[in-house]
């Protein structure tokens, strides 16, 4: 077992998708009494909590992802790792996480952790197996992130919080059925009922189109309420608009794998102007 298994047993991927959020929303509500280190202290607790929530999926996956082509040489898929190592690795890595954030009295991050590893690992690992809204049980945790950045400044929630909350929810909407349209056949085999295994694409580029209204909606109440500064809030919403037409083209090519990967790429790149964005709403407010 390599130093490079027990790396990617944390889904480095997810780990650092999520970083990105904590660190664009900390920006967004970062104040002239906020403390980058606070942030920085916030931000490693709070990864290494995902990084645990992801080992614990792992295990949990183990024989999901043995029947996936994608996931079938994972360390736990393989059998190359013992699971009871694999738990202890998620224990040690949520519990560092967890008291790196008590020691800092960042209570209220420490307790949206708690609640987004116990959705991810208990609610969505099992719901993925039985139920076509596993994608949407699923943006909760997914969302969380980017709700303990921005509360990390003040240490209360407040309306932006969760308004930022909606914004990461309605995004990952079309992210993650982009992924499930191109990866179909992948998620057939594994046996798991997921939108593209059940509905026709139509109606998922449909969805699709909704959750992008929305996600473009969020925005403007972002900006309506000043949490985004409308110099900031534009740059975002230009690209989450040119995201949404994309969407909305779909039908033109009858939601090709190659559409759903362009829309992917396109959410990623959203996430980057998210970050661009809270860098700018520090100086133009």
């Amino acid at each position: 077992m390599s130093l490079r298994d027990w790396y990617y047993l944390t889904k480095p991927g997810i780990v650092y998708g999520n970083a990105l959020h904590f660190i664009a929303a900390f920006l967004i509500g970062y104040t002239a009494q906020s403390s980058l280190i606070l942030g920085l202290v916030s931000l490693l607790g709070t990864s290494l909590i995902i990084a645990s929530a992801c080992v614990a999926n792992n295990y949990l996956d183990r024989n999901i992802d043995s029947r996936m082509t994608r996931t079938k040489q994972r360390a736990l898929a393989n059998g190359k790792l013992p699971g009871y190592e694999a738990v202890l690795f998620s224990v040690v890595l949520g519990l560092v996480g967890a008291n790196i954030l008590a020691l800092a009295q960042l209570w209220l991050v420490l307790g949206l952790g708690v609640l987004a590893f116990s959705w991810y690992v208990w609610v969505y690992t099992f719901a993925k197996r039985s139920t076509i809204h596993s994608t949407l049980i699923g943006t909760v945790p997914g969302a969380l992130p980017a709700v303990a950045g921005y509360v990390t400044n003040e240490q209360y929630s407040t309306a932006g919080a969760w308004l930022l909350f909606i914004l990461l929810v309605a995004w990952q909407m079309p992210h993650f059925y982009a992924i499930a349209i191109y990866r179909k056949n992948e998620y057939a085999a594994a046996k798991l009922p997921v939108v593209s295994v059940v509905l026709p694409r139509a109606a998922i580029g449909l969805q699709m189109i909704l959750w992008a209204a929305l996600y473009v909606s969020a925005i403007v109440l972002l900006v309506a309420t000043d949490v985004f500064s409308a110099a900031s809030g534009v740059i975002l919403l230009v690209g989450a608009v040119y995201w949404l037409f994309s969407i909305q083209g779909g039908a033109r090519v009858a939601y090709k794998d190659t559409w759903a990967r362009r829309i992917f790429k396109q959410s990623l790149l959203l996430s980057i102007l998210l970050f661009v964005s809270g860098a700018i709403n520090v100086f133009v407010r």
